[in-house]
């Protein structure tokens, strides 16, 4: 079982990510297991495994979003962190095998920020991930010069990953980085981080 601290977190980084995007107009339909099979998150680890549920099942990620035309669609996945290591991307490895292609949007716990007007992007990101070539790879965008590149996560070094990263509105537009209350949102969530 996960410490109580880190599943408190992990679940107000989904609650974070639900409200900013709901609120632009994104349908989040709730995807994972956990979300499927309620009782699965009351189970011990050991009683969780003796489960033998399929992998694809464990898989899933935590959202099914659908923009407001049901165009734009992505499997998300939602994480939150305060290390972005050498081995970041591992855990979506299965999930990658599985589903190919996902968005994650992260919470990053080591930023320099306080909190105290702070911008959205200095608190949360995203970035597309896919698997290939036996390797998990983010779709990097190289700017006015040059084409968007899916780059192998290994070839990032760890202390440029979040900067790698997007701000939410570049994968999801309507999402308005200035919008009425954010700023405050912002400042409770990462006061809230920090615990």
């Amino acid at each position: 079982m996960i410490k109580l601290s880190e599943q408190f977190k992990h679940e107000m980084a989904k609650a974070f990510a639900h409200a900013i995007l709901s609120q632009a107009g994104y349908r989040l339909i709730p995807f994972s297991m956990e979300r499927l099979i309620r009782e699965v998150t009351i189970l011990d680890y050991a009683s969780y495994k003796s489960l033998k549920m399929p992998s694809a099942l464990r898989c899933l990620p935590d959202y099914f979003v659908l923009g407001k035309d049901s165009e734009a669609r992505n499997l998300v996945d939602i994480a939150y962190r305060t290390n972005l290591g050498k081995n970041f991307g591992n855990e979506f490895k299965k999930k990658l095998k599985v589903f190919d292609e996902m968005v994650l949007i992260l919470f990053y716990g080591g930023s320099t920020g306080s909190g105290v007007n702070q911008d959205l992007s200095e608190v949360v990101r995203c970035c597309r991930l896919k698997w290939a070539n036996q390797e998990v790879m983010i779709h990097l965008f190289a700017g006015p010069a040059g084409p968007p590149a899916w780059v192998s996560l290994k070839r990032i070094p760890t202390n440029n990953i979040w900067g790698s990263m997007l701000p939410l509105s570049t994968i999801f537009s309507n999402v308005d980085p200035m919008q009425p209350g954010l700023e405050t949102a912002i400042e409770t969530a990462t006061r809230a981080f920090a615990v």
